[in-house]
């Protein structure tokens, strides 16, 4: 049996020093009482059936724990920013429960955090080797396949996540990036006005469209990049006009 180590929270409540002030209080926000009572419900039902051994405050448990509830503290443990006890615990799911896919993704997740980026992109090919529709475990290869300057690679894993969700508006952001920097600018606007229609207040797409439409000599268009831009967003429209602005005032 596995041995796990939780931190001292019998009824979940001293998560909330996570959250809020310093003593918690009438400061504290709603939700971390809802986090709070979420997490005391799953240590319960953790619990359920196992010896409970105190040592020094902390607890521990000597009997397999099902891998949806352990999946669920480490969620929670995420959404508290605990990070490192999140991945030990969404890699002590996989270890009870290898075909967890959703443990692999979020291994990959917390890892591409951590910029330790091969190890990710492996924990995300084991959870498409589960589903290999995930489009989010895509999207999240091409993201770092980009981060590290692979942009060939990149532009063909977020081609096959627009496939599968096509209205992924960061993934047609992504692919125009991507599409920018190989230098390929006709292609990288079309994918960019896609993403700026999806997600129309978004500055950032029409901010790479600039770039593209300057590196391809056309003022005019950068013109109406920043016109548009600067009717709700002005520090974006001044970046544009900043960097790529010819004539514009």
């Amino acid at each position: 049996a596995h041995l796990v180590e939780f931190e001292r929270f019998d009824d979940g409540f001293d998560l909330l020093h996570s959250w809020g002030p310093p003593g918690g209080g009438a400061g504290t926000s709603l939700n971390a009482v809802i986090v709070a009572r979420a997490a005391s419900a799953v240590t319960r039902a953790a619990l359920l059936g196992t010896r409970r051994i105190r040592n020094n405050g902390s607890m521990a448990m000597n009997a397999p724990l099902r891998p949806t509830l352990l999946f669920w503290y480490g969620q929670l443990l995420t959404l508290l920013k605990r990070r490192s006890a999140a991945l030990e615990v969404f890699r002590q799911v996989t270890r009870e429960h290898p075909r967890h896919q959703q443990a692999w993704s979020c291994i990959g997740f917390l890892l591409a955090e951590r910029e330790q980026f091969d190890p990710a992109i492996e924990a995300f090919e084991r959870a498409l080797a589960l589903d290999p529709r995930d489009a989010p475990s895509h999207f999240n290869v091409g993201f770092i396949l980009q981060r590290v300057n692979r942009h060939e690679q990149a532009v063909e894993r977020l081609t096959r996540t627009i496939e599968i969700d096509p209205k992924l508006d960061r993934a047609w952001y992504g692919l125009g990036l991507s599409l920018n920097e190989l230098g390929r600018h006709q292609q990288a606007i079309e994918k960019l006005e896609e993403a700026a229609r999806l997600q129309p207040f978004n500055p950032y797409a029409r901010y790479q469209m600039a770039g593209a439409w300057h590196k391809l000599g056309k003022p005019d268009k950068v013109r109406g990049e920043y016109e548009h831009v600067k009717n709700f967003d002005p520090k974006v429209a001044e970046r544009i006009r900043h960097e790529f602005g010819v004539g514009l005032k």
